[in-house]
């Protein structure tokens, strides 16, 4: 196997006088792959970051068994898979061809320090558990694709900084000077976002009825947990996407939210709470257990909730989600996993508890916490083997990138992979999203409940949307 060792140079600018978006739209531009990624943790002022990341070197594409990769020096190969097993094979060995250059010394605290993003769509399955999965007529997407890229960028909002960071190989001549003239130039204008087509569902409201009821009476025998059915919407638009990331940016006050542009298409979403997380060598994992309306000041509504919960550990069913998790740790590790305590945490008018997992992660394991505990998710529900097959039996729909993982990989350092139920996604002038519903054996389970959840949520994206319009 051949490695790419790359090289890091740092420049630092005052980021005073600039804007990081407007940057961002200029180096989106000019280069066809890129990524903006924001972390917004306003209780931590000093671990506020945001991250771009522009001009691909390499790629992982993987399409129905087709696999195509591209390397610095092998250029462009395209094989079918013989086996989907395979898969996993290939995505380690992709990932261990690249060696960095360390960026720590000028970025101890930030989230990225090297250049390697990419997505896991729901399509995904195929590769990690193909005796369960049954393949969506609705792909239109890659069900797996990572790039390596040449620029990281970051902002240091509390120190008002901007660290240009160039990965290249020894002969590579490098471009920092042009980054530079960016940041020094007025930015590219880019064509207004504006509707030409009003939402439309892609599921009769009669079909997504008959969805309900099943994953209701699925429920009702014990089948599941939860399923999180969703109705799908696509509306029509001409002009720059990046206005709809700045609107979600601005309305969902997420912790992580995040703007994908590979070419073809973009995703627009963000998350709280990551699904998984690695930091020297320590392996976090969340998985949510209650929510409720926030009430009351933050030490009463701990106290309220946990004694809630506690108290119907049977409704909750926290012993089977805490085993779930604890099984799969330990078959990756190797090791005797015991569960932290149960955390509060809270998001805009909710709060939320949750259990989590702190495990030592040796780095050759890092692959296989990318693909076993994937897709470990709310929105599938646990066990999630069950959960898989009723989603695909009752809602056809749900597919590509609604239940996927979006993030950065490392093999040193650190790694996050974010949930994507609430991505938008952008594609041959359609606006894709998804409005899902959680049923479940001790909600209400009149229609009536349902489409009230669904109107609500559905105006939050109607509303978000106009507001998009609304910044040009």
């Amino acid at each position: 196997m051949h490695l790419y060792p790359f090289r890091s140079q740092t420049r630092v600018y005052s980021a005073r006088y600039l804007s990081f978006s407007k940057l961002y739209t200029q180096l989106r531009y000019y280069y066809s792959y890129s990524v903006f990624w924001e972390q917004n943790d306003s209780k931590v002022p000093q671990d506020q970051f945001s991250y771009i990341l522009c001009k691909s070197k390499a790629s992982f594409r993987l399409k129905n068994g087709y696999l195509t990769t591209s390397l610095p020096k092998e250029g462009v190969v395209s094989r079918v898979l013989p086996e989907v097993e395979l898969a996993r094979i290939e995505l380690a060995d992709f990932f261990t061809h690249f060696r960095f250059g360390s960026v720590a010394e000028y970025l101890p605290q930030a989230a990225i320090q090297e250049p390697i993003w990419g997505y896991q769509s729901y399509n995904a399955l195929q590769y990690f558990y193909p005796s369960i999965f049954q393949e969506s007529t609705a792909a239109q997407i890659p069900d797996i694709w990572y790039h390596v890229f040449q620029f990281l960028i970051v902002y240091d909002h509390y120190e008002q900084k901007i660290y240009v960071i160039e990965y290249l190989a020894e002969e590579e001549t490098s471009q920092l000077d042009q980054v530079t003239r960016f940041m020094q130039h007025q930015p590219h204008s880019n064509l207004p976002f504006e509707l030409t087509h009003a939402a439309k569902p892609l599921l009769p409201i009669d079909a997504f009825h008959e969805v309900l009821d099943q994953s209701y009476k699925a429920c009702r025998l014990g089948e599941v947990f939860s399923l999180r059915p969703a109705r799908h919407y696509s509306l029509g638009y001409r002009g720059d996407t990046f206005s709809l990331y700045e609107s979600f940016s601005q309305s969902s006050h997420l912790t992580y939210t995040y703007f994908c542009d590979f070419s073809d298409f973009q995703l627009i979403g963000g998350a709280n709470l990551p699904h998984l997380e690695i930091q020297n060598n320590r392996l976090k994992l969340e998985i949510g257990l209650a929510r409720m309306p926030k009430q009351g000041d933050h030490t009463q509504v701990e106290q309220k909730l946990l004694a809630y919960v506690n108290r119907r550990p049977q409704k909750f069913r926290f012993q089977l989600l805490e085993d779930a998790l604890i099984n799969d740790l330990s078959r990756i590790s190797g090791q005797n996993i015991e569960l932290t305590k149960r955390k509060i945490y809270f998001s805009n008018q909710y709060v939320q508890v949750s259990t989590s997992a702190r495990v030592a992660i040796a780095a050759e394991d890092r692959i296989a916490c990318l693909v076993e505990l994937f897709p470990k998710l709310d929105l599938l529900g646990l066990p999630r083997y069950n959960a898989i097959r009723l989603l695909n039996s009752v809602d056809n729909d749900l597919s590509d990138i609604y239940a996927a993982t979006v993030g950065f990989y490392t093999n040193t350092g650190r790694m996050l992979q974010l949930p994507t139920k609430d991505v938008l996604l952008a594609d041959n002038n359609y606006v894709q999203f998804q409005v899902s519903v959680e049923v479940k054996v001790e909600a209400e389970a009149s229609r009536e409940y349902w489409e009230k959840q669904l109107k609500a949520k559905l105006s939050w994206y109607l509303r978000l949307i106009q507001e998009a319009e609304d910044l040009n």
